[in-house]
């Protein structure tokens, strides 16, 4: 193009779409979710933060629910984004920065119209996880002082809180996950403690430890939990941290049921 005002036609058709790739910070898990829920079942289908910016991807190539493009770049956050996580339904995406800003919008629609804006939390929002129905959001990051929050769970179209998710160590969370199906469960991961948190509800209240169940203290030896997910049939869970190793729990019960130590050099920072 000769002249520096000059611009696409709106008309000239689209060759090829090349999105931005996802952020990367030393000795910080790499958020990616790969779950495109019902309306993209069969699907391959990506989600990550990059800069500012959220990228929906079709890994095979076909288009996104509603579009006409196998790549959509959401660009509805002023800062920095941290997570993005598909609903279980596939038609919305919570989305979080860091200035610890949520926002739930539309995926299946040509607007992307946003249908949650709320201050989740006081800083970063680490992870976002959706329970079975769609109708609820848990998530984890970091708070900036005493009298905030590091763990919440809401009601996703009205952001009520959904019940009270036991909070961390330092206010320093990276990891959650919702039992995808009825009796529902919410898992926390502490960066600091160490220590899991499990909770029943709703309304959400953490599960008293008795003998062995909820087992909390797996990544005790090595504090530093990084992921935690529940299986999509709800009947295990796992967690992986800083001590190399990997833990799996009973999805109801939460009793210890396996663990696998020293599988990997380093600190484990993701699980599927």
């Amino acid at each position: 193009v000769a002249n520096s005002n000059s611009c696409i036609p709106p008309a000239a058709p689209v060759t090829a779409q090349v999105p931005s790739l996802p952020n990367t910070t030393r000795g910080e898990p790499c958020p990616l979710d790969g779950d495109g829920g019902r309306l993209s079942a069969g699907k391959a289908v990506l989600a990550y933060p990059s800069g500012k910016m959220c990228v929906i991807r079709s890994l095979d190539g076909e288009n996104l629910p509603n579009s006409k493009h196998p790549i959509l770049v959401y660009r509805g956050h002023v800062h920095a984004t941290t997570s993005c996580k598909m609903s279980t339904s596939g038609t919305y995406v919570a989305s979080g920065d860091s200035r610890g800003k949520l926002r739930v919008w539309a995926l299946d629609h040509e607007e992307h119209l946003c249908k949650l804006d709320t201050q989740g939390l006081s800083s970063a929002i680490r992870d976002i996880a959706w329970d079975g129905e769609s109708k609820r959001i848990a998530y984890a990051g970091e708070r900036l002082d005493n009298s905030s929050i590091c763990t919440n769970a809401i009601q996703w179209d009205t952001g009520v809180t959904q019940g009270q998710l036991y909070q961390h160590l330092k206010g320093k969370s990276c990891a959650v996950s919702f039992k995808p199906n009825r009796p529902f469960r919410v898992v926390t991961g502490g960066r600091e403690d160490g220590k899991l948190h499990f909770h029943k509800g709703p309304p959400f209240q953490k599960i008293a430890v008795e003998g062995d169940k909820p087992f909390e203290t797996a990544h005790a030896a090595k504090p530093g939990v990084t992921c935690v997910r529940y299986t999509s049939n709800g009947e295990l869970v796992a967690s992986v941290g800083s001590d190399k190793g990997l833990y799996i729990y009973e999805g109801k019960d939460l009793g210890l049921v396996a663990k696998k130590e020293g599988i990997h050099s380093g600190t484990i920072y993701a699980c599927a």
